[in-house]
């Protein structure tokens, strides 16, 4: 259980590190296209990436029993190796990852009850329940709060800043409101305390926060596009904090104030360009969180579900017992063996373990049967005569000797490096007379076609 959730938040780590950097190598050239809304949409990317990598990957059949070439029997590896158990990191680097995560979180709770305290009494203003005044001026206006957050303003609100300015910094953090950014800054920090390991995912937050303040921004000018200059002016009198607030947003934080104001000077997009760079956002979006997800490595599927899953009739892998698997590889391509001819008529059935030899280019080499079964007896033919177990037999390891050599194959793996080594291969031939109660048993109705390719 440990080690696959270390598993998952490494494979999720890679899969947003990835997509960070994609952000990070866009936002710039898509904001400046299309506008700041453009480049923050982009940061969706992120969370679905993370996330999409935890779903169920492709699959893929995987019912080899590898041996690698020269190995020691698995019962003689298992009977050596348990004198002595090696060690295992895994429990000490979840432990060490846990108590990064607590350090992280007591470390922004503090970092957000540090804020709220500087901010002292908080009255109400106006008539709005959701808006209230603090005692202190410093790091406000904000909105403070991650389950119903609250827009506070300086006790100094109504004296620092005039009437349209005011106007601007209500309409700037009721919107922050309205679009849940408090609830996504607190989710953008729970990441961050999940990958506290992770340089990328910190420098990414604070780049994250500045472009949503950015949108926000450009939202806020669209509705009142001659205010450019009150805003700017807005800006430039509100007092900075050097506490942090995970849980919440600035008026105007620590972002760059020189950028901000600069992008006031830029003009806004069009209708039309803003709803092409959302489209061409959702686009990157959409390609990043699949490919996140198709790299995954194949899922393996069991013979006995891939058995599950094929048509009764049709020549199926099976399992054996006593058949213990030292380490799974993979079909890469494979062709159903033919059902022999002389089988069908015979209504008889097969089960046969081939056992070849894989290069480590995933080419079979050689074949041969390593065990080899008729399930049920031979029957009458239409001439009446029963025809030889020995031959039958026969074709039954041919048809599956050249299935095997015709597969391709994933090699088995070493230290990231493919090897050659002996792959079991379980077949199970079965007509549609054949049960699990009545192996190819006596029946009245008539014997499958004999035409070979319906059976494959």
């Amino acid at each position: 259980m440990i080690a696959e959730i270390l598993h998952a938040l490494a494979t999720s780590a890679l899969a947003s590190s990835a997509a960070i950097l994609l952000v990070l190598l866009l936002r710039k050239p898509l904001r400046a296209r299309f506008g700041a809304h453009a480049g923050y949409a982009l940061w969706l990317l992120v969370p679905l990436a993370a996330a999409t990598v935890l779903l169920p990957a492709p699959v893929r059949i995987a019912s080899i029993a590898m041996i690698p070439a020269g190995a020691v029997p698995l019962a003689s590896a298992v009977a050596g190796s348990a004198a002595l158990a090696p060690f295992d990191p895994i429990p000490w680097l979840f432990a060490v990852w846990l108590l990064g995560v607590g350090a992280c979180v007591s470390l922004l709770m503090l970092q957000q009850r540090r804020f709220t305290r500087a901010l002292g009494g908080l009255v109400a203003f106006g008539e709005r329940d959701r808006t209230v005044l603090a005692e202190a001026t410093a790091g406000c206006p904000a909105l403070v709060g991650a389950w119903r957050p609250r827009i506070v303003l300086p006790a100094d609100f109504e004296r620092r800043y005039s009437v349209a300015e005011r106007e601007l910094i209500l309409a700037h953090e009721r919107l922050h409101l309205a679009r849940g950014d408090a609830q996504v800054n607190t989710l953008a920090a729970a990441l961050c305390c999940l990958n506290w390991f992770n340089p990328l995912f910190h420098f990414a937050a604070s780049r994250f926060r500045f472009d949503q303040e950015l949108a926000c921004d450009a939202a806020v000018i669209a509705v009142f596009p001659e205010a450019r200059r009150p805003y700017a002016d807005a800006m430039l009198k509100t007092q900075l904090a050097d506490l942090g607030l995970p849980a919440g947003c600035y008026w105007q934080s620590s972002h760059p104030l020189k950028e901000r104001i600069s992008m006031l000077k830029q003009p806004l997009p069009g209708r039309a360009r803003r709803a092409l760079g959302l489209a061409t956002a959702t686009a990157l979006v959409a390609a990043g969180t699949y490919a996140s997800w198709a790299v995954q490595p194949a899922s393996a599927m069991s013979a006995k579900e891939a058995q599950s899953q094929a048509p009764a009739s049709s020549i199926q892998l099976g399992e054996f017992q006593n058949v213990a698997p030292s380490e799974n590889i993979s079909y890469r391509s494979m062709k159903p063996p033919v059902y022999p001819v002389d089988a069908i008529n015979a209504r008889v059935g097969a089960k046969v373990i081939v056992k070849v030899l894989i290069d480590a280019q995933g080419v079979a080499k050689s074949a041969q049967i390593e065990k080899l079964e008729l399930v049920g007896e031979p029957k009458a033919a239409a001439q009446g005569a029963i025809p030889d177990k020995t031959a039958l037999k026969e074709s039954f390891a041919q048809a599956s000797k050249a299935a095997a050599l015709s597969w391709k194959y994933n090699p088995g793996m070493k230290d990231g490096v493919g090897v050659e080594g002996y792959g079991l291969i379980p077949f199970d031939f079965s007509t549609h007379e054949c049960t699990q109660q009545d192996p190819c048993g006596e029946h009245k109705s008539e014997p499958p076609a004999t035409d070979p390719a319906s059976h494959s």
